[in-house]
């Protein structure tokens, strides 16, 4: 019934207005009004209050803050236990704002937040990182896909591809071989124990490319190192990473 279907939809599109009129949506962070009609329930004040890491130097290959005065400097974990990325770079630090964020997106299904922070995530890149051919997205546990209902670092992954004109490959590129426990409370060496050999890489897809890993948050590194491994193994000529957020030190997320 074509006319009861257009009548049914003006009439949510009302109850809809009038809903906005009565009970005006408000940040999700801050509680403030919100202005106008989003699909990401935050305000711009609280975007803008992201806190990026603090100016200094970071590790040429994880991005780790460190001692002040120095202009570059490499730190002694990638000395000790060099990654198979080459470098990996944030958009800020895990906390405040940006762990609020992250978590209206993983937990309480914001899946729009995950584009907004994609295109934040894509004005980090720099010379190295526009070098890049292709964008992968780290997997999700397929448990926890199955109850999100999306893999939050490909929605980031995906607004990331946009802005910076480069294809994201599909899910087949980069894939999970074997379940892992969750991250949560294990040491660093636990960390490393936990995801070695937990991915594959499709050579068909990476061989001989320059890839950009993405994900949401870094804390080890641990995943990223697993997934950089699984792609130099394909064949990737190189691979960089970059999250929304990391520890500025190793702690328990």
């Amino acid at each position: 019934m074509p006319g009861k279907t257009g009548t049914g939809s003006v009439v949510t599109e009302i109850a809809g207005a009038l809903a906005g009129l009565f009970f005006p949506a408000r940040c999700r962070i801050c509680d403030h009004i919100l202005d106008g009609i989003s699909r990401v329930p935050v305000c711009e004040a609280c975007w803008n209050r992201i806190t990026p890491f603090p100016g200094g130097a970071l590790c040429r290959i994880c991005g780790l803050p460190g001692p002040a005065g120095l202009s570059a400097y490499e730190c002694q974990l990638c000395i000790q236990q060099p990654p198979y990325f080459s470098m990996a770079r944030s958009l800020g630090e895990y906390g405040g704002v940006l762990r609020e964020l992250l978590h209206l997106l993983k937990y309480d299904g914001m899946d729009p937040i995950g584009r907004r922070l994609g295109e934040r995530l894509a004005e980090t890149s720099d010379a190295s990182v526009e070098q890049c051919e292709a964008l992968v997205a780290v997997p999700l546990d397929s448990a926890r896909q199955r109850a999100r209902g999306y893999n939050q670092a490909e929605r980031i992954a995906r607004a990331v591809a946009r802005r910076m004109k480069l294809p994201l490959l599909p899910a087949s590129a980069l894939r999970r071989v074997r379940p892992t426990t969750t991250q949560i409370g294990l040491s660093r060496q636990e960390r490393r124990d936990n995801m070695k050999d937990a991915f594959a890489a499709n050579r068909v897809l990476v061989d001989g490319r320059r890839v950009l890993l993405i994900d949401d948050v870094m804390t080890t590194g641990a995943t990223l190192d697993s997934c950089a491994r699984a792609l130099r193994a394909a064949g990737a000529r190189d691979v960089l990473a970059l999250t929304v957020a990391r520890t500025p030190q190793f702690e328990v997320l």
